[in-house]
């Protein structure tokens, strides 16, 4: 808890904002971990949406593939060229 302490103070919001959203990173471009999601929107090889509590986000690339999907979790391997937020 100490780190969500320190993120919150760092960016001026609440923790329950952090414990209570989505977070999501890009390792090497080559594969995404989110966390917070609500479940897939649509898929494709070169655009997986990804929904949230509000609005969803999009992973694009090229061969995308959903390797791991579990309640609130997923994971997006491929060659990642970007993610985007929208509402």
């Amino acid at each position: 808890m100490a780190f969500e302490k320190e993120i919150s103070s760092v960016c001026d919001l609440e923790v329950a904002t952090l414990l209570g959203g989505y977070k999501y990173a890009v390792y090497s471009g080559k594969v995404v971990v989110v966390e917070g999601h609500c479940g897939i929107k649509d898929f494709s090889t070169t655009c997986i949406k990804i929904a949230l509590k509000k609005g969803f986000i999009c992973v694009n690339g090229e061969e995308l593939s959903l390797c791991q999907l579990q309640k609130g979790f997923a994971i997006v391997k491929g060659k990642i060229l970007g993610v985007s937020w929208h509402e």
